[in-house]
């Protein structure tokens, strides 16, 4: 996996949705969104970013923030954000099953620390390509900010 450091993520006009669901299931959830932007009136505008919030054995409560171009209308299944900035930020990129991508959290993590960095934020997987039908074929940069 190849590391970069002091990296930036910028994304405006964010739609912001928390869902659980079993952890298999996120790049299935990122498709849907995705796919299905235009019943809002909306248009993705980047990359999905999401992050764990919270697990239970196989579930886990995800944050996802889409992009989008459009106005976002307020209601009660989702949230707005003007932006989501994430600097000064160590990134690895994640290229096939999401079975292996905590391996590579763990490689991230553990480059963090031989590197004497300290974690200054929380996980946050940007999905390049979410790999459709084939969840072997997955892209996915992982970003952790740190001080």
């Amino acid at each position: 996996m190849q590391i970069l450091e002091n990296q930036t993520v910028s994304l405006n006009n964010l739609i912001d949705y928390q869902s659980k669901i079993k952890k298999r299931d996120i790049l299935d959830l990122v498709h849907f969104i995705s796919e299905h932007l235009y019943v809002l009136g909306l248009e993705q505008n980047g990359n999905i970013i999401f992050s764990l919030l919270s697990e239970q054995n196989d579930e886990a409560v995800f944050e996802i923030f889409i992009p989008v171009n459009g106005d976002v209308k307020k209601c009660d299944e989702f949230g707005y954000k003007d932006a989501f900035i994430l600097t000064k930020a160590i990134v690895g990129r994640h290229e096939g099953s999401l079975d292996d991508l905590d391996k590579n959290v763990s490689e991230l993590k553990n480059y963090i620390v031989s590197n004497n960095y300290e974690p200054a934020s929380g996980i946050y997987y940007s999905v390049i390509r979410e790999g459709g039908s084939n969840v072997n074929n997955c892209i996915i940069d992982v970003y952790i900010g740190v001080k």
